[in-house]
């Protein structure tokens, strides 16, 4: 769907939308996350995504250690694909929220949504947290880089010609609604 017409939806069918393309985006960004962790622990063929650790978070885990010992990387190596792995665990809390978190519409601002627990909160996070539509569809943009980095960063360890894949490790991603990235090279 393209994103103008997206807005002419009824509030209600935007959330849907929203809240599934989020889905669709946050596992296309543990696909890439298990990638990584795939070419991290030597493997090259192409199911070998399949025999990451089953969680999330373990996998980004075990590719910060590998990351760590792999002595291979130079320092601005490591710390890029360190940092490609910190923005996923990031987007992937952010992701928690929607998934487990009660969407519905906020009384005072009809115009806003909110995101509610609906258990007792365990950590710093509010309770209630106030989004709109734009707010949703830069998270989706956000998801698509996150994903492009991550993959950037498995490609860039294992392609012969690393600098085709530079700009997305090293450079700033802006993510797009139809699921490409603009980079833009870090000097």
């Amino acid at each position: 769907m393209r994103l103008s017409d997206l807005t002419l939806l009824a509030p209600t069918d935007q959330q849907a939308f929203l809240l599934g393309r989020i889905g669709v985006e946050a596992v296309r960004m543990e696909v890439a996350l298990r990638f990584l962790h795939s070419i991290l622990s030597g493997q090259r063929d192409f199911e070998s995504f399949l025999d990451a650790p089953a969680f999330f978070s373990d996998t980004a885990k075990e590719c910060m250690v590998k990351i760590r010992e792999d002595p291979t990387f130079t320092t601005d190596e490591r710390r890029a694909i360190r940092r490609a792995v910190k923005i996923a665990r990031g987007l992937y809390t952010r992701r928690n929220r929607f998934v487990h978190d009660l969407l519905r519409t906020n009384l005072a601002d009809r115009s806003r949504w909110e995101l509610a627990r609906v258990a007792r909160p365990t950590d710093a996070s509010p309770d209630v947290m106030l989004i709109d539509c734009g707010e949703m569809v830069d998270f989706v943009r956000d998801l698509i880089a996150g994903a492009y980095r991550l993959r950037a960063a498995a490609m860039y360890i294992v392609v012969e010609d690393s600098s085709l894949w530079e700009d997305g490790l090293f450079g700033h991603l802006d993510g797009r609604w139809d699921g490409t990235v603009d980079s833009v090279m870090a000097n």
